[in-house]
């Protein structure tokens, strides 16, 4: 009898251990991330993807601080996200050797760290990379391709409007577009690599520069929006970066991002810029928030550099679908546009 009494007791004292620890409240599940820049509107749409994926699978919420293209302001966006407590922190570095230490205080304050697009130089984690350089490459291929068929006596002369201080673009993006562009013909020259620092102004600066110095370019990649619609502005205010037909009369124009301004561009049939490769928001930031997921509860190891990749889309005008580029635009930028009305209103 005692016996069976005692069994109840403790039965009933796990019961209420039990029931207590099913109440205790959980942690706040709260991701922060810091984007390069929110100028861009590729960035924009990563943070919006990013919101609501985490948001519907995880139930976590979501905050994030604008790094503005500047290494002192990421580093302390990295301060203020630790003063939040944040469960864990995603980067998308400006300079990948200056937030080593940002990333070593987080790990001393228990919260782990990712990286997207760049990663740190020295300390590991795991990173997001969007791997570039097979489209870039392909891109650089085809636009070599395409000026031949239009131009086949006009030899190749290649300018970059590109970020000379950042390593990875110059590794995932213009390199291989020159890899690209020598594959067809061995005999293409770059004449220019100017840079023009993610800024739209720089841009069309360093665009001009090119035309002065070297007025025989004709296939230009520029290596982001601003980029693409910087040079595109600076040639068409020279008289260039011009097409008839679909046909770029003077240059091939090659960007990246595929936002709406770059697409409305590639689908005029009087513009120049008629290559483009997309980054992919809501892939992106749907794996940003797996991969962090992953570290902060043990499916990843928060100290190795596991590289994850994502990929680019590329497109041309003269083999993408208008209706079939609309529907990708709209659902990665969280658009509503109607390109043949916007291209129809542009041409008149």
């Amino acid at each position: 009898m005692k016996a069976s009494r005692l069994m109840m007791v403790l039965l009933a004292t796990l019961a209420v251990v039990t029931l207590a620890a099913a109440e205790k409240p959980r942690k706040r599940l709260l991701i922060g991330k810091i984007p390069i820049t929110l100028a861009a509107s590729v960035h924009q749409a990563d943070v919006k993807w990013e919101a609501q994926y985490l948001k519907e699978k995880y139930k976590g919420d979501y905050t994030y601080i604008d790094g503005k293209g500047d290494a002192t302001i990421t580093n302390t966006a990295m301060e203020d996200l630790r003063a939040k407590n944040v469960s864990g922190i995603i980067i998308n570095p400006t300079d990948p050797a200056a937030i080593n230490e940002s990333v070593r205080e987080a790990r001393k304050a228990g919260i782990p760290v990712i990286t997207y697009y760049m990663t740190p130089t020295e300390v590991k984690i795991p990173w997001v990379r969007v791997n570039e350089s097979v489209n870039a490459k392909e891109m650089g291929a085809n636009a070599a391709k395409k000026w031949k068929e239009l131009y086949p006596n006009k030899p190749i002369r290649v300018g970059i409007i590109e970020f000379l201080t950042n390593p990875q673009i110059i590794a995932m993006r213009s390199t291989p577009f020159i890899e690209g562009v020598k594959s067809i013909d061995p005999t293409a020259q770059v004449v220019a690599q100017l840079d023009g620092a993610g800024d739209l102004q720089k841009s069309v600066v360093a665009a001009q520069d090119m035309l002065q110095s070297h007025p025989e370019v004709n296939i230009i990649y520029a290596t982001n929006e601003e980029h693409s619609l910087g040079t595109l502005s600076a040639f068409q205010a020279a008289n260039r970066g011009r097409a008839k037909n679909g046909n770029p009369l003077t240059e091939i124009i090659c960007g990246t991002d595929a936002s709406q301004a770059e697409i409305l561009q590639l689908i005029n049939p009087n513009s120049a810029l008629k290559f483009t490769m997309g980054m992919t928001p809501h892939e992106n930031g749907t794996v940003q928030i797996d991969t962090i997921m992953k570290v902060i509860n043990g499916e990843l190891p928060a100290d190795e550099r596991t590289i994850i990749d994502v990929h680019d889309k590329n497109f041309d005008y003269w083999t993408t679908n208008i209706k079939t580029i609309q529907d990708w635009m709209n659902f990665e930028y969280f658009t509503n546009v109607d390109l043949q009305a916007e291209l129809d209103k542009s041409v008149k």
